[in-house]
């Protein structure tokens, strides 16, 4: 049967533990209403690389990373984008109007315009430009925020954007009380420095006070938002919420103190993007609101706390040190410690055999290839102090010389929770069931991240390619998680 309209909310990587203890802390919030009127799933990821960039892809496309073969940020995704499209793409090409806002591998701005409603790429994008070209401001900011903040969040603030975005405040939606709560964490920070990290759920608001101005404005029938800012919480303070749940927690009780609200903190503004989203559902029939994951997080251990990590920190130093010059490569955008570049063809060419051997601080220093001539470097995880030495084309180098260093970590923290495949999918209408079966602690029946996109494709009347194989969303006999 097929639905008027569908707003697919992507909160990255959040398992439903997570969304569970958020409503039991919670009964009456946003989340806990979409809930408890919904079809529930818990999604199985089924990749061999659990990485945001790889199941989000397979999510939109439909198919596993073996037909995508999309395995980083800032992939050279034009020859998959015509082989096996994203789902915004497929529907367009049926007629269905589009919005989308910050999802993965959404850089590239749609060629035809027929059926955009919008398109505001990922913070990870090359460029600045969006449909329609008014929230161009925001997303210049949004990209300088997000190049910024990478594993530790910059105090700073890009008042050059920062102003440029604030003559376009009346036309982008921003809301005041997002505005005065932006201020209001800024305060904060001055009084307790700790705070800093609370800047990503920040920009995450920000982003979705425009998002919803465009989706009222438009109302496409497909529209969908991403959102790290949990994710990013739950890598570094899982050990500070969840502290049992590791056979040797070495974090002492003054920082779990410190972060162990963070993760409930985030989801709290979860909450407040989901409560205009259940008003949207609602003023209108038909209307459904997706939530997805994609995969989600578990705890990994405690006992790796640190004051400093490895980082390539000058580009240029190691590039120089190979022999290339600054005109036979530009860097783009990725998440630390990934280092991504676009090389030149004769770069490109001598580039793994120059790169063959690289090490520093004793471990490999990985180069993968993402296709159209991008190349990643990948630095080994070394946290903590060590000496300071690296190895390029068979001689032994200080790690300076080649632009590595320690760079100190401001919460101490280290990877406490990492990728597992099991993710939430929630869709709540008002012709969804109202109770939930909840087993060992997750929602049932189980189902392949995979088999979203066509259930997309179905709902709003769209062909679903032949290369989306038979993959069902079995409707449970009871929807809407409950706590077990």
């Amino acid at each position: 049967m097929s639905t008027s309209s569908i707003v697919m909310f992507e909160l990255n990587e959040v398992p439903w533990r997570v969304v569970l203890d958020h409503v039991a802390r919670r009964p009456h919030g946003a989340l806990a209403r979409l809930l408890a009127q919904c079809e529930a799933f818990t999604t199985v990821a089924q990749e061999q690389r659990l990485s945001p960039w790889v199941t989000w892809s397979s999510l939109h496309r439909g198919v596993p990373e073996g037909e995508h073969g999309i395995t980083n940020l800032n992939a050279d995704v034009r020859e998959v984008d015509r082989a096996r499209p994203p789902v915004w793409s497929l529907l367009r090409d049926a007629g269905v109007s589009t919005g989308v806002f910050g999802s993965m591998h959404s850089s590239a701005l749609p060629q035809a315009l027929r059926g955009v409603a919008f398109h505001v790429p990922d913070p990870f994008a090359e460029h600045p430009q969006t449909l329609p070209p008014a929230v161009e401001p925001f997303q210049r900011f949004n990209l300088d925020l997000s190049r910024r903040s990478a594993r530790n969040v910059e105090r700073g603030v890009p008042w050059r954007e920062g102003l440029a975005l604030a003559r376009s405040l009346p036309s982008l939606g921003l809301r005041p009380r997002t505005l005065a709560s932006t201020a209001a964490q800024l305060l904060h920070e001055r009084v307790d420095a700790a705070k800093v990290v609370r800047r990503r759920s920040v920009q995450a608001r920000l982003g979705f006070d425009v998002f919803t101005r465009l989706l009222a404005r438009t109302q496409p029938r497909y529209a969908c938002f991403f959102t790290n800012h949990v994710a990013a919480t739950m890598h570094r303070f899982w050990a500070a919420a969840y502290p049992d749940d590791y056979a040797r927690n070495d974090y002492p009780a003054a920082w779990r103190a410190a972060y162990r609200n963070e993760i409930a903190w985030a989801m709290d503004q979860t909450d407040a993007m989901l409560a205009p989203l259940l008003e949207y559902t609602h003023a209108a029939r038909g209307r459904e609101l997706w939530l997805s994951t994609s995969m989600g997080q578990a705890a990994t251990r405690a006992d790796n706390r640190t004051s400093t990590q490895l980082y390539l920190e000058d580009p240029a130093a190691l590039m120089s040190a190979l022999g290339y010059a600054p005109a036979q490569y530009t860097r783009q955008a990725a998440m630390l410690p990934r280092v991504v570049l676009a090389l030149d063809d004769d770069a490109a060419s001598s580039f793994a055999a120059r790169t063959q051997g690289l090490r520093v601080a004793g471990e490999p220093v990985e180069i993968e290839w993402l296709g159209g001539n991008r190349v990643c470097v990948v630095v080994p995880v070394v946290q903590g102090r060590h000496e300071g030495t690296a190895t390029i084309r068979g001689r032994s180098v200080a790690m300076a010389e080649l632009g590595f260093a320690d760079v100190a970590i401001e919460d101490e923290s280290g990877q406490t929770a990492y990728h597992v495949p099991e993710g939430v999918l929630a869709i709540h209408s008002a012709a969804a069931p109202t109770r939930a079966r909840v087993d060992g602690g997750l929602p049932r029946p189980h189902c392949s991240t995979l088999a979203i996109a066509p259930r997309v494709l179905e709902r709003l009347g769209a062909p679903v390619p032949e290369y989306m194989r038979e993959r069902p969303l079995r409707t449970p006999a009871h929807a809407g998680p409950r706590q077990a």
